[in-house]
């Protein structure tokens, strides 16, 4: 219990508005055109490594019948949200919490939880505490809304291959992938957007190149998302061309700016 009281230590500076190196807000729904990109792949049988994020993207994995998916986050927050959105899923059949979040409506899914394992268990304790600590109006600063998540434009509608993935056993490593590598070998990391956050001008962008390098099988991809531009930067491309091809996906009409952009790009392993 002793991490679970940290971690709600560290939330209420969160909900104050501030960020630590391990803690900030939580994306409620995904800003990426999911549906698009992932119209442009075949993942049924790879093993993935993804992002949580707001947990959309696992869950198109799972229904696009990936053999195994872990997450990963330099946010340790997302994981307690992952876990509330693989409840809500599996007990009111929802892709995301009802919105506004309400007493009655937490009391009733905490109800018919029953964790499977202690990420899920660890979890369970943190939601308690939070409501318990800050009440369900706490939810409002916690999360980070980038569109309201009823307009559905990343909603999956039919999700009964996730609700039958989202009953095995996941891993997840509290990790930022400029710093941090893991041993296991995956077909596709996705990597959202990170690359908006990476430092272009020092050696923040050659290490984490080469820890994506590392993770990927032979021939294996890195997806990223186009969110705060709509083309590959171009030290980014000149640092990875080293080891990867690139490739951007077809562009798609966004509304915001009228036009037709790309939602994101692939880099294939050398």
């Amino acid at each position: 219990m002793e991490n679970i009281d940290i971690d709600i230590e560290k939330t209420k500076y969160v909900l104050n508005s501030g960020s630590l190196s391990n803690y900030d807000s939580i994306y409620f729904s995904s800003n990426e055109k999911l549906k698009s990109i992932f119209s442009n792949f075949d993942f049924e049988g790879m093993d993935i490594l993804t992002v949580v994020g707001s947990g959309d993207q696992a869950f198109y994995f799972y229904d696009a019948d990936a053999k195994s998916v872990d997450l990963f986050d330099k946010n340790k927050l997302s994981i307690y949200y992952y876990c509330l959105r693989v409840w809500v899923i599996q007990c009111y059949g929802s892709f995301y919490p009802k919105y506004p979040i309400n007493q009655k409506y937490i009391d009733k899914l905490f109800s018919m939880v029953k964790p499977r394992c202690k990420l899920e268990s660890d979890a369970f304790k943190y939601w308690c505490k939070f409501i318990h600590t800050f009440g369900t109006d706490g939810f409002i600063n916690l999360f980070t809304w980038y569109s309201h998540p009823l307009l559905g434009a990343n909603i999956i509608s039919d999700l009964s291959e996730v609700k039958r993935r989202i009953n095995n056993d996941f891993s997840f490593k509290n990790i930022d992938l400029v710093n941090d590598c893991i041993k296991k070998k995956y077909d596709v990391i996705y990597a959202s957007n990170i690359h908006d956050y990476v430092n272009n001008k020092n050696c923040e962008i050659v290490s984490y190149r080469d820890n994506l390098y590392n993770m990927l099988n032979e021939h294996g991809m890195v997806v990223c998302s186009n969110v705060i531009t709509y083309d590959v930067d171009k030290y980014e491309y000149k640092i990875f061309d080293e080891k990867f091809e690139c490739k951007e996906l077809p562009p798609v009409y966004m509304p915001a700016e009228h036009s037709l952009e790309s939602p994101g790009y692939v880099y294939t392993k050398r």
